[in-house]
């Protein structure tokens, strides 16, 4: 049937050369000629076909075992929903978090090989950067609009793995004290430059926050080792650049950095809204600087509140920024 295979895919395809393949792709686990035909009859056609393609590959994947289907689209939540492409370790360790532990464990890792071929071809290894991602553009568009029926929890389970990260014991001891000790730290703690930079900006798009994120934002020595991980240049190297960021800070100065207005409310009830770090910056001139709208005004409330309270004037500094942006 291969000749009236491929005057099929041609037509269908009608020149694009991507949608040809998934279209043969979709052949491939046909057993009978009549299953042949019939796809043959059902390939998708015009502005909609890729689209149409995906579901069918998405289809293809549920039809595995439950296991399976629950891994590969937790892979897909995450080659989807990420703020930068992730490097193959990263995602391994991503993978292989249980929520809520306390510590990493190293036979949950999964082979790269499991991760590429669960997916049904949707996801590729990019071994000139050692990343992962999407084999398509055109697949990154469809799963965008598709997230909510495929993975609508995608943004709180990767909030609550990047916490449970952030929150091992290992980084109770807070800051690493040397270059050496930070290197260290990230080399063997895969997912912990990721986690730090990008938490917060999954964290504000789930409506409930996850007392997780609660947790880990009242330890003190939790929040300043991911704040050395976020504001540390690692390319710098110079001698003692691993001990160049605020310190002093809290998790208030870090909800409002991210602009988590539910976190910084929360917070409020046990922290003023004028802490101070070492840089003499408030969680206000945090917000204010990274135009977090909600949260400024939400900290400028309560700095009115506790003014006509106490006479205490709220800290202003940055909203230039904020008003520039």
């Amino acid at each position: 049937m291969r000749a009236e295979a491929s005057t099929g895919i041609a037509k269908a395809a009608d020149g694009m050369f991507l949608l040809a393949k998934l279209d043969l792709d979709s052949l491939l686990d046909a057993k009978l000629p009549k299953e042949v035909k019939e796809r043959l009859k059902s390939l998708p056609r015009g502005s909609q076909a890729y689209n149409y393609a995906y579901q069918g590959i998405m289809k293809r994947v549920e039809h595995q075992g439950p296991k399976s289907v629950k891994f590969a689209k937790s892979v897909l939540s995450w080659v989807t929903c990420v703020k930068r492409p992730l490097f193959i370790s990263e995602l391994q360790h991503a993978l292989a978090i249980e929520i809520g532990e306390s510590k990493f464990d190293e036979e949950y890792l999964p082979q790269v090989h499991d991760l590429i071929t669960v997916c049904a071809g949707l996801i590729t290894l990019d071994e000139n950067s050692n990343t992962i991602r999407l084999f398509h553009y055109t697949a990154q568009e469809y799963f965008e609009q598709t997230q909510i029926e495929w993975f609508p929890d995608a943004e709180n389970d990767i909030t609550q793995t990047c916490i449970t990260y952030l929150s091992f014991d290992v980084f109770e001891t807070g800051v690493s004290s040397t270059d050496t000790a930070f290197e260290m730290r990230m080399q063997s703690n895969q997912l912990y430059d990721y986690a730090a930079h990008h938490w917060g900006h999954h964290a504000r798009k789930p409506e409930v926050l996850d007392p997780l994120v609660l947790d880990f934002l009242k330890s003190e020595t939790k929040v300043e080792a991911s704040i050395q991980a976020l504001f540390v240049v690692k390319e710098s190297k110079k001698p003692g650049y691993s001990q160049d960021f605020p310190k002093n800070t809290s998790g208030l100065h870090l909800a409002a950095y991210f602009g988590i207005e539910k976190a910084v409310a929360a917070l409020l009830n046990s922290n003023h809204p004028d802490l101070k770090d070492s840089y003499d910056r408030t969680p206000l001139s945090w917000a204010a600087e990274n135009g977090h709208e909600a949260v400024v005004q939400l900290l400028l409330n309560e700095g009115g509140r506790l003014q006509g309270e106490r006479s205490i004037k709220p800290d202003t500094t940055f909203l230039g920024c904020y008003e520039r942006t």
